[in-house]
């Protein structure tokens, strides 16, 4: 009896790239794809599958390739790359890291800033990456080390949105595969020696742990798979329900604390995490999300937690704001005093909203009263004024705080200060004993202008999640 020769695994490589192209990554015909190639074997193999695949799904690519210049044999990668594409006559456009700065994590930013700007330059529909199975699995393996929450355990995705798409078609397939299709084929690619070497953790998972997991049988990274797909939709299905909770609960870089704290721990967590985010604040781990749900589910009003880029989220009574931290410098004033020969009316005062910091501000001292220098700073943890009127003693945070400015605002709420100590607090009142005694006492005018404009908390220091 004739026996039919087995059929090699990586035969069937063509037909489940396309299949994922079209299913998991929505590509539709006629679109152009930029292809990130470093010249190793996972984007040579991506490169040549999407070359085989031209004519069914009537595609157009270009070709990415970015020198970090870290190592000497880069030029190599570089001229290879370029051959292919001259060959090939595929467009293809080189990018150089100008300063190159230690770390993978940098070089992945610079390479992939150069990928979206390549792309949108050349007008492409999505960026094509050769991740692949293994690649997914240690980043689920980097992910559990770091403390990521259920959106970074769902690992790489099929599509993911940014100012360009980013696809990535080989995630079904492993480094074995795509390396035997290569080989079967009599195609070559480039080496990078530094994938050999510990320094890096993912090296250390690659070559250390990753074979050890290999004796849990032979189908462990396909049952891993289907779980990684499995948390993926749980994950797109969560930040559906919790989509139209957000737009209830969160305004700008407040939230909601009593409708918040009403909602099941991971839906807080999940909602809180979108909010951070949106905000610009990247780098978030899960200690830091229970941190925010237990200071917002038992905190006291002025209270606040630490958050990464050194900001902080602080309570008010009903609400939870997201505050700069101290080192960041979110509006800047001048100061100067001047006499006043006559005043028609009464004091000057603004009627500004106490939901912005101050902009040009002016106030009536008496004469002779105030003893340089002036400065203009923030409030001290604990400092106290005798305002104008009162009779005691007051905590500057507490009379910030009774006049309805948000704790985001309250450290970072100017003061202005002479020789002997507060003086004024804009938008609040001048202290006591620089107060006119009587109508007919000289005055002197305090005034305060802005160096920039004020009020507008800055934005984040962008890092991306590249993995």
């Amino acid at each position: 009896m004739s026996r039919h020769p087995r059929k090699n695994p990586s035969e069937a490589l063509v037909p489940r790239v396309r299949t994922a192209l079209e299913q998991r990554c929505g590509i539709l015909p006629g679109q152009r794809l930029l292809v990130g190639v470093s010249g190793g074997s996972d984007s040579i193999a991506l490169l040549h599958l999407l070359l085989e695949l031209i004519p069914s799904l009537k595609i157009r690519i270009e070709i990415g390739h970015f020198d970090h210049r870290l190592r000497e044999g880069s030029t190599a990668d570089r001229d290879f790359v370029e051959k292919f594409g001259s060959s090939h006559g595929i467009p293809t456009h080189i990018g150089e890291w100008a300063q190159p700065l230690p770390g993978e994590d940098a070089a992945r930013q610079a390479r992939f800033e150069f990928l979206l700007q390549t792309s949108e330059e050349h007008h492409c529909d999505a960026i094509a990456l050769g991740h692949q199975l293994e690649d997914r699995i240690e980043t689920l393996l980097l992910r559990l080390g770091r403390g990521s929450g259920m959106r970074g355990l769902s690992g790489l995705r099929w599509r993911r949105a940014d100012r360009v798409d980013i696809i990535r078609p080989l995630l079904g397939c492993t480094r074995d595969e795509l390396e035997g299709w290569l080989a079967a084929r009599g195609i070559g690619w480039q080496e990078d020696p530094t994938n050999k070497q510990m320094l890096y953790a993912r090296n250390r998972l690659r070559l250390k742990v990753m074979p050890t997991l290999d004796e849990l049988g032979p189908g462990w990274k396909q049952h891993a798979r289907d779980s990684l797909e499995d948390l993926g939709d749980a994950w797109d299905w969560m930040q559906a329900e919790c989509a139209g909770v957000s737009q209830r609960i969160c305004s700008g870089d407040t939230i909601d604390r009593v409708a918040i704290t009403a909602l099941p721990d991971l839906l807080m967590r999940t909602i809180l995490q979108s909010w951070l985010e949106g905000q610009g604040l990247s780098d978030l781990r899960r200690e830091h999300l229970e941190d925010a749900a237990q200071l917002l589910r038992n905190g006291q009003t002025g209270q606040r937690c630490p958050l990464p880029h050194d900001a902080f989220l602080v309570l008010d009574p009903k609400s939870a704001s997201l505050l700069p931290g101290e080192s960041v410098e979110t509006s800047s004033w001048t100061v100067s005093l001047s006499p006043v020969e006559t005043v028609e009316g009464p004091t000057p005062r603004s009627q500004r909203p106490v939901t912005r910091l101050p902009g040009t501000e002016r106030a009536l001292v008496a004469s002779r009263k105030v003893v340089s220098p002036l400065e203009v700073r923030r409030p001290e943890e604990g400092e106290r004024v005798q305002l104008a009127g009162r009779e005691n003693l007051r905590r500057v945070f507490r009379v910030l705080q009774e006049i309805g400015v948000p704790a985001r605002l309250r450290p970072i709420w100017p003061v202005v200060t002479d020789a002997a100590g507060i003086i004024w607090i804009p938008g609040v009142g001048i202290a006591a004993h620089v107060a006119a005694e009587s109508p007919d006492q000289g005055l002197d005018e305090l005034l305060l202008r802005p160096d920039d404009e004020p009020g507008r908390l800055p934005k984040y220091p962008e890092r991306r999640n590249l993995e």
